[in-house]
């Protein structure tokens, strides 16, 4: 009993520590990038990536549609082997007819998923998996059993297994921008939304305590149902029955909303004439929740027919319910500079450089709320003879934890970029960012601990029965920073193969450094002693307080990465009307030969269409 109430404790300290510890990000409000874009490291933009700039905008001619067929959300999609993010696209960009100085672009992004998972079963329990299949599954295993080898049967077993496992994901997002032209100045306006979610039908912990034959449940196993019966034949009597049941969900949920607005205007600094000078500044909001419903129950009974009153029992009910909830708001700010000195008969073919500073700054709020109980009932009476074996005992544990805290989030930004036609063939794209960002965070938690335990001995009348209450309090503070430096060092060369310059080829290299360092700490604050009143069957009463033993903890993380990715595409325009991109379309599996048709379904290609 004193092994149950510990764990119970130690596990809300440290899941309740692990949760707040999390480094919050921004969620990422951007538009997809083109594959131009992605083959190039992100040095040389495309027609995609301008259209849903809120002041590039204003500088791509005609109307651009793109679809599913573009490939647009993780560039992974091969359309020659059905292969998909399963999601809806649609985007249009294109000047309004009855506004000349007005452009508009919009993107819509969809999904809706529900998938049948796999699951395993082990239908006679030898330790084996047997039945794979996906979804839902029910299996019934009957044995007939010879146990005295008499020729005739004894013992009939029944083992029914059911596991329900369909995990789903649902996301909506709008990105939707205007530019507009007045005077000198270009005005921009950028609104994003968006929303996401997940449910797992699968266990968020551990349950069952394995005590007996409970087979218990583990840490990401599937909702089921468990039944298992041993049917004496003879006379159609139960000599052991047992079951299990368990319904687990969880489920995460997002939203965020962006509202900004941009402004340029061409300026003279020093010797440098039409130096495009901008100004960004935004409001984001965020919202993410976790609740975990988890439940679980389990039970076995032996009989026997020949002794008068028999038990052997044995019930463990548990549940888990949380809920988490991170809320975020802030603003976004910055400037930038740039300078087109070789002007393309497009936008997207501009020589420039670019220098730019982004400053984000969030006010963060989180909640935790944490339920759990643990009951455990045993009966064991095997008659009355047997002196102080017999016995009725049960155990009735809870614990709940509430946690709130706040902080900032703080994420300032350089970057440089230079894009520059060589010739009429070949042109060259480096650029590099510095990133800074560092999260503050602190606050409170309460833990309650709280355990009723009987005890009573059937076949004896000394007086060592009892009924006996634990409660425990406990607070503390929790504070976390996190900082981290982040160079970014990309690179890109694009090269017109024919004279008629229809067809690109494009590498990339995207250099990647990260150093980070997390310190968080755990201090108790307050702690009230164990107190453990006891009943006694003789009518006395025992009160203790037992202190506590708590443990102040602090840790620290430090992390140094870098990695270097290559990249490269084809980039094909047959009409005016019509681009065709493909990445990485030489696949990644070595001992696929060129030409095949392996090869061929294995290509990576994006369709964008310019009316």
């Amino acid at each position: 009993m004193k092994s149950l109430y510990t764990a119970l404790l130690l596990l809300l300290i440290s899941g309740s520590t692990l949760i707040f510890a999390q480094t919050y990000s921004p969620a990422n409000t951007d538009a997809p990038l083109s594959f131009r874009n992605r083959a190039l490291a992100g040095t040389i933009p495309d027609n995609l990536d301008l259209v849903f700039d809120p002041i590039e905008l204003r500088f791509v001619e005609g109307t651009h549609i793109f679809t599913n067929l573009s490939n647009l959300t993780s560039g992974d999609e091969q359309v020659l082997q059905n292969q998909s993010d399963n999601e809806y696209l649609i985007g249009v960009a294109s000047q309004s007819r009855l506004f000349p100085n007005l452009w508009g672009s919009l993107l819509v992004r969809f999904r809706n998923n529900r998938a049948s998972a796999p699951i395993a079963i082990d239908s006679d329990l030898d330790g084996f998996d047997d039945i794979f299949e996906e979804g839902s599954v029910q299996n019934n295993h009957t044995e007939l059993l010879d146990v005295d080898s008499d020729g005739l049967f004894d013992i009939r077993q029944t083992i029914f297994q059911e596991r329900r496992n369909f995990p789903s994901t649902r996301m909506f997002m709008l990105v939707n921008n205007y530019s507009y032209l007045s005077g000198r100045w270009t005005l921009g306006l950028r609104l994003a939304y968006g929303r996401d979610g997940d449910k797992s039908t699968t266990a968020d912990g551990i349950y069952g305590s394995g005590t007996g034959p409970l087979l218990g449940v583990e840490k990401g196993a599937a909702s089921s149902g468990f039944d298992f019966r041993v049917v004496n034949l003879p006379t159609n009597l139960p000599n052991f029955l047992q079951s299990e049941f368990g319904n687990f969900l969880t489920e995460n949920k997002g939203r965020f909303t962006l509202i900004s607005g941009s402004a340029m205007s061409r300026l003279r600094i020093g010797n440098l004439r039409n130096v495009e000078f901008r100004l960004d500044a935004g409001y984001r909001q965020e919202k993410q929740t976790r609740s975990i419903f988890d439940t679980y129950d389990g039970s076995f009974a032996n009989f026997n027919s020949e002794i008068n009153g028999f038990q052997d029992n044995f019930q463990e009910t548990q549940t888990d319910i949380s809920s988490i909830t991170n809320l975020a708001d802030g603003f976004h700010s910055g400037f930038s500079l740039k300078q087109v000195f070789n002007a393309g008969d497009e936008r997207r073919y501009d020589g420039f450089w670019k220098f730019g500073v982004d400053y984000t700054r969030m006010w963060l709020d989180y909640d935790f709320d944490n339920a759990g109980s643990v009951i455990r009932n045993q009966s064991v009476f095997d008659g009355s003879d047997t002196l102080r074996t017999d016995i009725n005992s049960a155990i009735n544990a809870s614990q709940s934890t509430v946690a709130a805290n706040s902080g900032t989030f703080d994420r300032i930004a350089f970057s440089a970029q230079v894009n520059a036609p060589l010739d009429e063939r070949l042109t060259f794209g480096i650029g590099a960012t510095y990133r800074y960002s560092k999260v503050d965070r602190d606050g409170d938690q309460e833990f309650l601990v709280a355990q009723n335990n009987s005890f009573e001995v059937i076949d004896a009348t000394r007086g060592n029965d009892f009924d006996q209450v634990v409660n425990e309090t406990a607070s503390g503070a929790l504070t976390f920073s996190s900082e981290e430096h982040r160079i970014i060092l990309p690179v890109g060369i694009e090269y017109s193969l024919t004279k008629s310059q229809k067809w690109r080829l494009r590498f990339g290299a995207l250099f990647d450094f990260v150093k980070r360092v997390e310190n968080d700490r755990f201090e108790v604050t307050d702690a009230q002693p164990r107190v453990v009143t006891t009943q006694f069957s003789d009518n006395t009463t025992d009160v203790r307080l037992i202190d506590n033993t708590t443990v102040s903890t602090s840790r620290q993380d430090k992390t140094n990465a870098s990695s270097t990715d290559f990249l490269y595409g084809l980039g094909y325009s047959p009409l005016t009307n019509l681009q065709i991109d493909i990445l990485g379309f030489l696949g990644t599996d070595e001992n696929t030969e060129i030409l095949s048709t392996e090869f061929l379904r294995q290509l990576r290609l994006s369709f964008t269409l310019r009316i």
